[in-house]
């Protein structure tokens, strides 16, 4: 199964001055952490920040010890979780240093950030980020198709967006969508590839 909708392609970044432990954004700090949902809003008035989550569940953000927000100029932010809660599909935390409604609401638009290893992960399951770019490949002869570009969380069923080799370098690629069911994915290798059963009509 996947975990979430974590993915590296959102163009919301941190406008404001910030408070927090500054972590210098250095490529290690990047590289574990994963964007896991947004600020929407403030709640209430104490400076509580309403959170649209990108998780599985909105109550894995409510678990977090501490979030993390990327500022303009790169630089990574932490802040220490006080305390949360679920409210009618969104998560709302409040945040050492955000006392205030006008503090909260400099933080509208943010992309929240958690550490993948604050975040719970089944065996079996996949964080979506790392699924972006790998191979698909037809579980029967091994013949690649293209790459995963995207994995789309839909309201009816997943899906894998893959990009699909053309027949030349030349070649415009298409796009193609194959459904996140066992019908059509046989299994996940991690840093190998996704493999497939093939099915007649599957990318036209």
């Amino acid at each position: 199964s996947i975990c979430g909708c974590f993915l590296n392609n959102h163009p919301a970044e941190l406008r404001l001055k910030g408070n927090g432990a500054e972590l210098n954004g250095t490529e290690e700090i990047r590289d574990g952490l994963l964007e896991a949902g947004k600020v929407v809003n403030a709640h209430g008035v104490r400076g509580n920040l309403k959170l649209e989550s990108w998780c599985d569940s909105p109550v894995v953000l409510t678990k977090l010890h501490a979030v993390y927000f990327k500022k303009k100029n790169g630089d990574i932010v932490s802040l220490n979780v006080k305390s949360g809660f679920t409210h009618k599909g969104y998560a709302v935390l409040s945040l050492d240093g955000i006392d205030d409604m006008d503090e909260a609401l400099r933080y509208k638009g943010a992309i929240v950030y958690a550490r993948r290893e604050d975040i719970p992960l089944s065996p079996g399951s996949f964080f979506v980020r790392d699924l972006i770019g790998l191979p698909v490949i037809d579980a029967e002869n091994g013949c690649r198709y293209g790459v995963t570009k995207d994995y789309i969380c839909g309201a009816a069923q997943d899906l894998y967006e893959i990009l699909l080799e053309g027949e030349d370098d030349g070649q415009e690629k298409k796009i193609a969508y194959i459904p996140a069911v066992p019908q059509f994915i046989d299994r996940v290798e991690p840093s190998v590839g996704i493999y497939i059963h093939m099915m007649e009509g599957l990318f036209d």
